[in-house]
C-alpha cells in the first residue's frame, strides 16, 4: 500500500462510521447531469448524493457495443464550452447527410426542414399558411390544417418528444429548425463519468429516498439501501428528480412552487439503438415518420466502415402503444419499420447488436400552464430546500428548459445559491450572537427602581446604523437576510417595528441597495403602520395580532404614535419613493410640524437624549417640509445651539454631539460650534480608534406577574462609535 492511492484506501478502511447525528452540509437526491455538477461544485463541503439507480447519470445514459459508444438519453453533443466546469470531451463527429420525412407512403430528403417539406407538393395555401407560422411569434400550430400540423409535429419531436400544441407558441418553432447531429466519440457519458470520479465516496447508488422532512435547524432525508432504512441530515437539500417525484417526496412544499411542480406534464420515450452491418443506406442525418409507428430515426456512421448505429425513437403517444411489449419484440417491429423506410436493404441478418431503453419521463412539456409566467421563486420549495434540473432553468427571453446544458447549468446555480445559504447562516449566527448592548433591567416600584439582572440585546436593527457609518459586504449581507416579510427588527423574535426597520434600510440605502429593492419594504411599512387620521407612524401596528413577524407590544405607551418612528419612516419614503409616497411624508411633515416642544425639540419615547429624535426630525423637515416648516426648524436649531458647552460637546456626549453636528448639516449651518463640537469628538477617541459606549434605548414593560421593568440598554462602544464616525464624515 504506497503512495497517494495506497493512503488513500488506507483512510476509507480507518474512517471512522458517520454517527447518525452528523449533519451534512449539503444532500443531493438524484445523480442525473444537474446533481453531479451541483455536488462537483460543493464537493470541498461535507455533501452526501443519493441516487436510486444502480448507475449516475439519469437521461444521459451512454452505452458500449462492439467497441462503439452510443447514446440512449440524451443524444446530441453538448456545447462543451458552455457548460459551467472545464471539460475536454472526445472527438465530435459530425455526421453528414439530409434530413427527411416519411409521410403519405413518400420519403423525401431535404438540407432543410422547408426545402423537405416542399418535395411533398405543398400548395399554394399550404406554403403561405407555413411561412406566416414561421413569422409569427403568437404563432399556434393549432390554427394549421391537419396536414400541416402533423408534418410540423413530426419534425418537432425530433428534439421535443410532446405534442406540438402543448408547447409555448416560441418553442414551437422548433419545427422549423435543423438540428446538427453532432457526437462525441465516446458520447455524452464521458462526462458523467468525468463528474462521479470527483465524488469518490460523496455518491450513493442504489438508495431510494423515500421522503425530505424539513426540521428546525435542518432536513431530514429518509433513504432505503440494500433493503437497510437510513436517515441522512443536512443543513440543506437540493433535489434534482422530476418536478413530481419532487413534490412525492417532500412533506413542506410553499408557494409558488407546489402550483408549478403540480402544473407540469411529462412525454415519454422509447429508444432502440440498432447495431447495423454490411448495410448500404442512405447518406442522412436523421429522418421523420409521422405515418410509421416510430417517430425519429438518426443515424450515425462510426470509425468502422461496415458498422452504423441506427436510434429509432419512439415519442409520446407512440411509446405509450409499445407498453407491455418485450425488449425482443420492440426490436423486431422496429426492423421492420425499416424496411418500411425504403431507407436501404436492412433486414434481421443485418443487426449486430441492439438494446432498448424506456423512458417513462423525457422532459417536461414547456407549456403556458407550467412556462408561460416564470417565477424564479419555484425554484426554492422551502427555507433549506432547493430545486435543480433543466426543467428549472428558464430564460424567459430565450424559454429552453430542456437538455444537457440546461440541466449542468441548473446545477451549477443552485450549488452556488446554496453555497450562498450556508455563508448567510453563519452570517447569521456570527452576528445575531454578537450583541451591540449589555442590559440593566430594574423593576420600577412605588418609590424607586430596584435592579434586577442583566443581559444583552440588539443583533440586528443598529446593525443598519454601524453598516451606514462603516459599509461592509457581510453585514450588509446578514441585514438583508435577516428580514421578516421584508421588515426588520431590533434582535431576533423581538418582532418588526418600522424604527428598527429604518435603521436597517437607512444603512442598506447608503451602501448602494437598489430603491427598487426596498420599495416593497417601505409600502410594507405603510399598509402596517401609518396612521391616515394623525399622519403620523406607530411603533406597533394596529394588526399585529394577525401577523406573526410583527412586534405585539411589552407596555400601554408602546401602542402611542411615534415621533421617531415618523421622523425615521417619513425620511425614507421621501428618499426611496417621493411621488409614490407623497402624501404619507406630508402628513409625517404635519404631525411633526404639530408636536414640536415650544422650547424646539422633539421628545420622543425610546432614546435617553431628546438630541436623536431632534436629530431625525430635523431631517425630515429640511429635506420635505418646505416653507411650513421654516419656523420650526428656526426654533430647533436655537435650541440645539443654546446646549452646547464651552468644551464643544452636548451634555459631555459623544451620541449627543454627534446627532447635534448631523443635525446642524441638515439645518445647512456651517457653524463654529459645528467646528468646536467635531473637535470634541476626535478628542474623545480612545485609544483602540474607538469610542467608548453610551446609554442609546431605554423602555419598560409589563411582566405577566404584573411587575414593570425597566430596560436600560447602554451600547458596548459600537452604536457610539457609529454616530460619531458619521458626525465626522459630514
Amino acid at each position: 500500500m504506497r503512495g497517494a492511492s495506497g493512503w488513500d484506501r488506507l483512510q476509507k478502511l480507518i474512517k471512522p462510521k458517520e454517527s447518525p447525528d452528523h449533519v451534512h452540509d449539503v444532500i443531493v437526491i438524484g445523480a442525473g447531469l444537474a446533481g453531479l455538477t451541483a455536488a462537483h461544485a460543493l464537493k470541498d463541503l461535507s455533501t452526501l448524493v443519493l441516487e436510486q439507480e444502480a448507475f449516475a447519470g439519469g437521461r444521459v445514459m451512454t452505452r458500449s457495443q462492439q467497441g462503439v459508444a452510443y447514446d440512449l438519453g440524451a443524444v446530441l453533443a453538448y456545447d462543451a464550452a458552455a457548460l459551467p466546469i472545464r471539460f475536454q470531451p472526445s472527438r465530435l463527429r459530425h455526421d453528414e447527410g439530409l434530413l427527411g420525412c416519411y409521410f403519405e407512403g413518400k420519403v423525401h430528403f431535404g438540407d432543410s426542414v422547408m426545402a423537405c417539406l416542399a418535395r411533398f407538393g405543398l400548395s399554394g395555401q399550404e406554403q403561405e399558411l407555413l411561412r406566416a407560422f414561421s413569422e409569427d411569434p403568437a404563432r399556434d400550430v393549432g390554427r394549421l390544417p391537419e396536414r400541416l400540423r402533423r408534418l410540423l409535429g413530426a419534425f418537432f419531436q425530433d428534439i421535443h418528444f410532446g405534442d406540438i400544441q402543448q408547447y409555448l407558441p416560441r418553442r414551437q418553432a422548433d419545427a422549423l429548425t435543423r438540428f446538427l447531429t453532432l457526437h462525441y466519440q465516446e458520447g455524452n457519458g464521458e462526462l458523467v463519468r468525468h463528474l462521479q470520479e470527483s465524488l469518490g465516496d460523496k455518491l450513493r447508488l442504489s438508495a431510494q429516498v423515500s421522503r425530505v422532512r424539513q426540521e428546525e435547524r435542518r432536513v431530514c432525508v429518509e433513504y432505503s439501501q440494500g433493503g437497510v432504512q437510513h436517515k441522512a441530515h443536512a443543513r440543506a437539500v437540493l433535489l434534482t428528480t422530476p418536478g413530481p417525484v419532487a413534490l412525492g417526496l417532500l412533506e413542506q412544499v410553499d408557494e409558488p412552487s407546489r402550483s408549478f411542480l403540480g402544473s407540469l406534464r411529462y412525454s415519454q420515450g422509447v429508444v432502440v439503438a440498432l447495431g447495423i452491418s454490411n448495410a448500404v443506406l442512405e447518406r442522412f442525418s436523421y429522418l421523420v415518420a409521422p405515418d410509421l409507428p416510430l417517430s425519429t430515426l438518426l443515424r450515425q456512421p462510426t470509425d468502422r466502415p461496415e458498422l452504423q448505429v441506427l436510434l429509432a425513437y419512439y415519442a409520446d403517444d407512440k411509446a405509450a402503444r409499445l407498453e407491455g411489449l418485450s425488449d425482443e419484440e420492440i426490436v423486431r417491429r422496429t426492423v421492420e419499420t425499416l424496411a418500411q423506410l425504403r431507407i436501404g436493404d436492412v433486414g434481421p441478418g443485418h443487426v449486430s447488436f441492439s438494446q432498448v431503453q424506456r423512458w417513462p419521463r423525457v422532459g417536461a412539456i414547456i407549456s403556458p400552464d407550467s412556462y408561460g409566467q416564470w417565477d424564479e421563486r419555484v425554484t426554492r420549495p422551502s427555507h433549506r430546500v432547493f430545486l435543480a434540473g433543466d426543467y428549472v432553468h428558464m430564460d424567459s427571453a430565450n424559454p429552453m428548459p430542456y437538455g444537457m446544458v440546461s440541466a449542468a447549468s441548473s446545477g451549477f446555480k443552485q450549488a452556488s445559491e446554496i453555497r450562498r445559504f450556508l455563508e448567510d447562516e453563519r452570517l447569521a449566527a456570527t452576528y445575531s450572537s454578537r450583541f451591540l448592548t449589555d442590559v440593566s433591567i430594574y423593576e420600577l416600584m412605588n418609590d424607586r427602581p430596584v435592579f434586577r439582572w442583566q443581559t444583552q440585546e440588539g443583533s440586528i436593527a443598529h446593525y443598519g446604523l454601524l453598516l451606514q457609518a462603516s459599509p461592509n459586504e457581510e453585514l450588509r449581507r446578514y441585514l438583508l437576510n435577516s428580514a421578516r416579510e421584508g421588515l426588520w427588527e431590533y434582535q431576533p423574535r423581538f418582532g418588526v417595528t418600522p424604527e428598527d426597520s429604518a435603521l436597517v434600510m437607512e444603512g442598506l440605502l447608503d451602501t448602494g441597495v437598489p430603491l427598487e429593492t426596498l420599495l416593497p419594504s417601505a409600502q410594507r411599512m405603510v399598509e402596517l403602520f401609518h396612521d391616515d387620521s394623525l399622519g403620523a407612524f406607530r411603533s406597533l401596528s394596529p394588526i399585529r395580532r394577525q401577523i406573526e413577524s410583527c412586534a405585539q407590544g411589552r407596555a400601554p405607551y408602546w401602542q402611542d404614535p411615534s415621533l421617531d418612528a415618523t421622523a425615521q419612516v417619513g425620511y425614507l419614503l421621501h428618499r426611496i419613493a417621493p411621488e409614490r409616497f407623497a402624501s404619507q411624508v406630508e402628513g409625517c411633515v404635519r404631525y411633526l410640524c404639530q408636536t414640536q416642544s415650544p422650547k424646539g425639540f422633539w421628545q420622543g419615547q425610546w432614546f435617553p437624549s431628546t438630541l436623536v429624535t431632534t436629530y431625525y426630525a430635523v431631517r425630515l423637515l429640511s429635506l420635505a417640509g418646505g416653507t411650513a416648516a421654516a419656523a420650526h426648524l428656526s426654533r430647533a436649531r436655537d435650541y440645539i445651539l443654546g446646549l452646547q458647552r464651552a468644551e464643544g460637546s452636548w451634555s459631555g456626549s459623544v451620541i449627543d454631539t454627534s446627532v447635534a453636528v448631523l443635525s446642524l448639516r441638515a439645518l445647512g449651518l456651517q457653524t463654529p460650534a459645528r467646528e468646536r463640537a467635531l473637535q470634541w469628538i476626535q478628542s474623545r477617541k480612545g485609544a483602540h480608534g474607538a469610542w467608548s459606549g453610551e446609554p442609546v434605548l431605554y423602555y419598560w414593560m409589563e411582566a405577566e406577574d404584573g411587575r414593570r421593568l425597566l430596560y436600560h440598554c447602554h451600547d458596548k462602544g459600537q452604536i457610539t462609535s457609529a454616530w460619531a464616525t458619521l458626525a465626522l464624515r459630514s
